[in-house]
């Protein structure tokens, strides 16, 4: 017997990445090392997002309804100080929707991702 998890998720962006605006830069690896990829960037001239000691966070918005939220490590911290630990991360996901939201220019440099597909 086998058990198999599988999630499907399929959506797209209310505003699409401009595939011209579409840059190769660095990415910042775990052990502080980097590697070359494809960043897709938007900017919105006003947008909300919520900067408080630790990180920034912002979303953009999916077709179906909902939201995906990123979460920008200030300098220095690492995404694993906010993912370990339950509170903090909480905090994070559910800052748009509290009173320190603010609105102002958000730029979105994101990696490209590749999914993939695997059948058995």
């Amino acid at each position: 017997m086998t058990l198999i998890n599988t999630i499907y998720f399929y959506d797209e962006w209310v505003d699409s990445f401009n595939v011209k605006n579409t840059i190769e830069d660095e990415f910042y690896l775990a052990d502080g090392s980097t590697v070359k990829s494809d960043f897709m960037n938007m900017t919105y001239g006003s947008h909300s997002f919520v900067g408080v000691d630790g990180y920034t966070v912002s979303y953009l918005n999916l077709k179906n309804s909902s939201q995906m939220v990123f979460i920008l490590p200030d300098e220095g911290v690492s995404p694993y100080d906010i993912i370990s630990d339950p509170e903090l991360l909480d905090e994070a996901l559910n800052s748009l929707s509290t009173d320190e939201m603010q609105m102002g220019e958000v730029i979105f440099k994101i990696p490209k991702l590749t999914f993939l597909q695997v059948l058995s």
